[in-house]
């Protein structure tokens, strides 16, 4: 089952994480085939719930930082993260030799 308000906004983000610069409404209808009236709904959406802003002047919008911010809390409570997170530091504190790749790198140059 495809919902389809769903499957737009996530490929709005999709596109921008591809594109990693700020798009017009018309760019990223045209990038998602969809209409522009459509695509206006959603976008008006997310900048009205803080997920986008629009660049004064330009008319083109780009995610703002609370996707990242909701995405880090999210991956913080994943349940296989703390499900493993007691062995990962029993590992940790079993293991011997406590290095990172920095400190190696470092090492293996002189």
């Amino acid at each position: 089952m495809n919902v389809n308000a769903a499957d737009r906004v996530l490929r709005i983000f999709e596109a921008f994480a591809e594109r990693g610069a700020p798009m017009t409404l018309s760019e990223l209808a045209r990038l998602l085939d969809i209409p522009v009236s459509t695509c206006f709904n959603l976008m008006r959406t997310l900048e009205a719930r803080g997920y986008l802003y629009e660049e004064a002047g330009r008319k083109s919008f780009y995610p703002t930082a609370r996707w990242l911010v909701k995405a880090q809390t999210i991956a913080r409570h994943d349940p296989v993260r703390e499900q493993l997170e007691p062995f990962l530091q029993s590992l940790r504190d079993e293991t011997p030799h406590r290095s990172s790749w920095h400190t190696r790198k470092r090492t293996l140059r002189r």
